[in-house]
């Protein structure tokens, strides 16, 4: 594998052994709203939903950032403490190595600094690209679960994920996928999403259909779309 490979894959293991999965970001962030704003009744979900809902993915995103820098300030030292990762990883390791050897030359300690910048730079500037990639990828699952907490606070009947025809999964349909086949004008789709650059590929004959859409983290609306 390539320095790039090799970081990916081993970035995903330390998130797998120490990043909480989503669901249980998604708590924590929940814990927090409440704990800066008071218990979530009813009525403010209803007041309230699109900043609720906005504020959530915020405070989950302020979570996963705090998780991810830990993780990756301490992800040399997860490295070298585990004998196995020396040789499934060793483009790594040679770099490592490399910047070890430089700490043992008769140098001055900014003619250290400086080589061991320029030999763990590419390291760096891999692991950085991940990050971001990595939290890109958490934002559509948490704008699904955030969304799925406050409908069942308020008590609306849904189901997630399921398949109405081959190759489309519908993020919510409400109130049931079998009703939805059987009576369909009585039935909704949401889909969840951060941009609507997708929309027209998601088209569903015959559906309404509302697109739940957030923005930076910092804004959601909803956008209703009718397809004959």
């Amino acid at each position: 594998m390539s320095l790039k490979e090799e970081i990916s894959d081993f970035l995903k293991t330390l998130r797998q052994k120490s990043m909480p999965k989503t669901s249980e970001m998604a708590k924590l962030a929940m814990e927090k709203y409440e704990s800066r704003h008071g218990k979530l009744a009813k009525e403010i979900i209803i007041k309230d939903f699109s900043s609720i809902l906005a504020n959530l993915i915020k405070i989950e995103h302020e979570c996963y950032k705090s998780f991810n820098k830990e993780l990756i300030e301490k992800s040399l030292l997860h490295f070298s403490s585990k004998e196995t990762y020396k040789k499934e990883y060793p483009v790594i390791h040679s770099k490592i190595m490399e910047a070890q050897k430089i700490l043992a030359q008769d140098i001055d300690d900014s003619k250290k600094i400086s080589k061991i910048n320029q030999i763990l730079y590419p390291y760096n500037h891999i692991v950085s690209f991940s990050s971001m990639q990595s939290a890109k990828s958490r934002v559509g699952k948490s704008l699904e679960n955030h969304m799925e907490y406050l409908l069942s606070k308020l008590g609306y009947k849904f189901e997630t994920q399921k398949h109405l025809k081959a190759g489309e999964v519908l993020d919510f349909i409400f109130p049931s996928l079998e009703k939805a086949k059987t009576d369909p004008h009585s039935s909704m789709v949401a889909e969840c999403q951060t941009t609507l650059k997708e929309e027209d590929e998601k088209r569903s004959d015959n559906w309404i259909v509302y697109c739940v859409i957030i923005r930076d983290g910092l804004q959601s609306s909803f956008r209703y779309i009718y397809y004959q």
